[in-house]
């Protein structure tokens, strides 16, 4: 081997010796997150050393989770494989997450029958104490989850029978009016990193929604862009960091004008001030989940009050996430809009929090939570 030769290969070598080195004192020197924002998760401790945990051999194991959530440039190095898995080697999925059109979305692989009882049975909990002998009009709304789009156009990766679930929760709801909204939504209607509808798209929802429980729906909205990068759940976990949504929100009169009051914190909290309260909470935005920005987020209950509509009537939503941004669409056609989340409060205090007398009652939940009903109270 001549010297020209032998400096062909020390050069690289020496570059990625370099490299090697560089990054593993940058990683010794640098402070470790504790929580990695990507995926709205704490990162992995480091593990105790000592002999109980050498010998069980868990101290390996912690050890190398530690290192892999702490590493430096982790999210840069995460994206050249999520591009390299999607764009290179055409892999539908990354880190189980499964791209559609452009979607990022999480696969059920089947029906949890058991989850999907589970909610059965706490809905009919609440229809058998607080609704079977009122004079409520119940109905119900199951929103899909982005994975029925591909599943309805034929998709073989989708494996969990839409049609069975639907047909499974109208059986185990026999005592409310299904209404169907399906046939309104489309993939493009969700955001491309999260799991949820966009609200500027959903007005076809909720007037359908609206008029199948009796009402005429003339609301017209002005749509407002949101300063903001907005990354779903969904962003991290697939590890396509650089990919992000706009984010809008619809605003008229009745809900500029809207009163919103958090009833958890107005009887926990003794400094809760419900003036400071709108429907938008905008200080969300700059926060982890921005679309949080709906009704501030996760609550076990709250009311709107519509100060133009004098009728007195009352819509109570049993929801998850997805009614946050549906609601204020709902809000010209009633005088009181109570939201109700039995993931964060007993079913059997909700008689607590809203009075059901000649109200409209509303079940609106996704597959995604029907079939992993475990958070459900």
């Amino acid at each position: 081997m001549n010297k020209n030769q032998k400096t062909n290969y020390i050069i690289p070598a020496c570059f990625l010796l370099a490299l090697l080195f560089g990054l593993s004192a940058l990683n010794v020197i640098m402070p470790k997150k504790d929580y990695i924002d990507s995926e709205r998760r704490p990162a992995a401790e480091m593990p105790e050393f000592n002999k109980e945990t050498i010998f069980d051999g868990s101290f390996t194991g912690d050890f190398e989770k530690h290192t892999t959530d702490t590493f430096i440039f982790r999210d840069f190095f995460r994206e050249i494989k999520a591009r390299l898995n999607y764009d290179v080697f055409l892999k539908q999925e990354n880190n189980e997450i499964y791209r559609k059109n452009g979607s990022l979305m999480k696969l059920e692989k089947e029906i949890d029958t058991a989850s999907v009882e589970n909610a059965m049975k706490k809905f009919q909990r609440i229809y058998d104490k607080h609704l079977k002998n009122s004079n409520c009009k119940v109905y119900a709304v199951t929103v899909p989850d982005k994975a029925y789009f591909p599943w309805r156009d034929g998709d073989s990766i989708v494996s969990l029978d839409y049609n069975e679930l639907f047909a499974m929760v109208r059986e185990g709801m026999p005592y409310a009016e299904h209404i169907d909204v399906t046939h309104l939504l489309s993939l493009s209607d969700f955001y491309l990193t999260d799991t949820h509808w966009r609200q500027e798209r959903i007005i076809p929802v909720a007037k359908h929604i609206s008029e199948a429980m009796g009402n005429e729906y003339n609301s017209t909205f002005t749509e407002v862009k949101a300063d903001v990068e907005f990354r779903g759940v969904n962003s991290g976990h697939s590890a396509l960091t650089s990919i992000y949504d706009d984010l809008y929100y619809l605003t008229n009169e009745t809900i500029e004008n809207c009163k919103t009051v958090n009833l958890e914190k107005k009887y926990t909290d003794k400094n809760y001030d419900e003036s400071l309260e709108t429907v938008y909470n905008m200080d969300k935005l700059s926060s982890k989940d921005p679309y949080e920005v709906f009704l501030s987020g996760a609550c076990a209950a709250i009311t709107m009050e519509n100060p133009e509509n004098k009728s007195g009537r009352e819509l109570i939503i049993f929801r998850d996430s997805y009614g946050s941004s549906i609601a204020p669409l709902l809000l010209d056609n009633y005088s009181k809009i109570t939201l109700l989340d039995i993931r964060y409060m007993n079913p059997e205090y909700v008689g607590g929090f809203a009075e059901f007398k000649d109200a409209d009652v509303l079940f609106l939940y996704s597959t995604t939570l029907i079939n992993s009903s475990s958070a459900l109270r």
